[in-house]
């Protein structure tokens, strides 16, 4: 559909370049991804919008619970007493 894509591990590797004509960014990430980190890249985007003279609005999807559960392997459960 043509919209652009980047790929970031953290919010530092935002180029301020690829927001230039864009009016609206998506971000996603990963059920490993520490929310902190997230975070970290909306701020990002944020401050280099206000410093284009832009404004920003934020808005949240509503959180899922994908009901997802991970079992520790057995070779690293401890044996109960």
């Amino acid at each position: 559909r043509g919209a652009k894509v980047e790929r970031v591990d953290v919010a530092s590797e935002i180029d301020s370049e690829w927001l230039v004509g864009v009016e609206c960014v998506g971000v996603m990430s990963g059920a490993a991804v520490p929310e902190e980190l997230v975070q970290e890249v909306v701020d990002r985007l944020g401050e280099l919008s206000e410093r284009a003279g832009d404004s920003v609005e934020l808005q949240s999807m509503p959180a899922v619970d994908e009901g997802m559960v991970f079992q520790i392997p057995s070779s690293l459960r401890t044996k109960s007493a």
